[in-house]
């Protein structure tokens, strides 16, 4: 599978908008860099079968972390590897097509359960108890009632009052603090990070692969040269 990837993968790659000269990118905001990023990763990984391949097993390994990941995504995600194993039995353009359908549906799912639930949680930003119950509503296992705590909020507020009472009568006799400027070297602004140094600290990170990951880690670190112009310019 390896030898095949550069042939199919790395030149899709190569010819697609992660590509692109400096001036076209720099019209764009970091929002459409990243969702350049997302939609052309995926799009040429839906068009590599041993790529896709490659995704869908590393799906399989994958725990249900997301929050949001319900019944609804696990149907999805189930569907769709029945169809990936009867295009695999058949081989046929037929069961292909069906398969990769499935699949965008099934990603197509995944992001609007995200966004569903980002955009609840960010329009209750300024109700706390509006956001917990929406937090709530998506983690079965707080829904379920709990023995009632040892320390109410009263004896919690009680310990904060008293100990920074202590510390006022420990230093209320204190003599007053000098301050002095500071005339050594400050950090006014910051360089761009070279393409050298983020190629280390990607392969030196764990190569850990999400749900919403658009490719395999283990993909990305074989195109990672061809990546990095358009990463570091992000």
């Amino acid at each position: 599978m390896k030898e095949a990837r550069p042939a199919g993968f790395q030149c899709s790659l190569m010819s697609s908008a992660l590509c692109a000269s400096k001036n076209d990118l720099c019209r764009m905001t970091a929002a459409e860099l990243f969702d350049v990023y997302d939609g052309t990763l995926g799009q040429i990984l839906l068009l590599t079968p041993m790529l896709l391949q490659a995704a869908s097993t590393t799906v399989r390994q994958i725990r249900c972390l997301s929050s949001w990941f319900d019944k609804d995504c696990g149907q999805a995600r189930r569907k769709s590897m029945l169809f990936e194993r009867r295009y695999r039995q058949s081989n046929s353009d037929q069961d292909r097509n069906t398969w990769i359908t499935q699949v965008r549906a099934m990603h197509s799912l995944y992001q609007q359960k995200n966004t569903y639930w980002s955009t609840r949680i960010a329009s209750n930003a300024g109700n706390l108890r509006k956001m917990w119950r929406s937090l709530a509503s998506t983690c079965p296992e707080t829904q379920q009632s709990s023995p009632s705590p040892s320390i109410t909020a009263q004896r919690l507020s009680d310990y904060f009052v008293d100990k920074i009472n202590v510390v006022r009568e420990a230093i209320e006799d204190a003599e007053q603090p000098s301050f002095s400027v500071y005339a050594g070297k400050q950090l006014t602004s910051f360089r761009d990070c070279t393409e050298d140094e983020l190629r280390k600290v990607i392969l030196r990170s764990t190569p850990k692969t999400c749900l919403l990951d658009p490719i395999p880690t283990e993909v990305l670190l074989e195109s990672i040269d061809i990546l990095l112009p358009f990463m570091c310019y992000v």
